[in-house]
């Protein structure tokens, strides 16, 4: 029996989280947050030195990304130190970090390119307007593809960004 997410769960301080979490979700998470069984997601292991798990690892890849939004060039930074650390420990970080660190260098160019490109366009009259346009596109760029990149690599799994130069191997 399944409890309905419009129905209240059963609490109180000798309801635990695992109970919680079975009469939300039925048996087949039983062992989720129990001892007997392991509570990571399948195709997830932990880290060689015990810490964070690979898979978090490989999201953090992506996610170091939104530093540069904090710090000049964090962009590219905050992969490039992440991927550094663990390339040749965690080989599912290593190609995630690669790919990060790959698809940042890309868009930084393309950040020239579209600064470039308005500012020659701004003796015509229309840099502005295509600055404008350029910069909601690179915005858009850098805040979804390195979520759908981290939450691709917290499930374990590779992901492609459409489109990124392989200057990093």
């Amino acid at each position: 029996w399944i409890t309905p997410f419009w129905l209240p769960v059963q609490s109180g301080p000798d309801i635990t989280m695992a109970q919680k979490c079975r009469a939300r979700c039925g048996e087949g998470m039983s062992d989720y947050g129990s001892s007997e069984g392991s509570p990571l997601p399948t195709g997830e292991s932990r880290a060689p030195d015990g810490g964070m798990s690979v898979n978090t690892w490989a999201m953090l890849c992506h996610f170091a990304a939104f530093a540069g939004f904090f710090v000049p060039f964090g962009n590219v930074l905050g992969p490039l130190v992440v991927w550094l650390i663990q390339k040749d420990s965690l080989p599912l970080v290593d190609r995630h970090g690669k790919a990060a660190v790959n698809f940042q260098l890309t868009v930084a160019i393309l950040a020239v390119a579209i600064t470039v490109g308005s500012v020659i366009l701004s003796v015509v009259g229309i840099g502005i307007l295509t600055g404008m346009l350029g910069a909601l596109a690179y915005y858009a760029v850098i805040l979804i593809f390195p979520l759908l990149a981290g939450l691709a690599a917290n499930e374990g799994r590779d992901y492609r960004y459409p489109f990124s130069f392989d200057l990093v191997r």
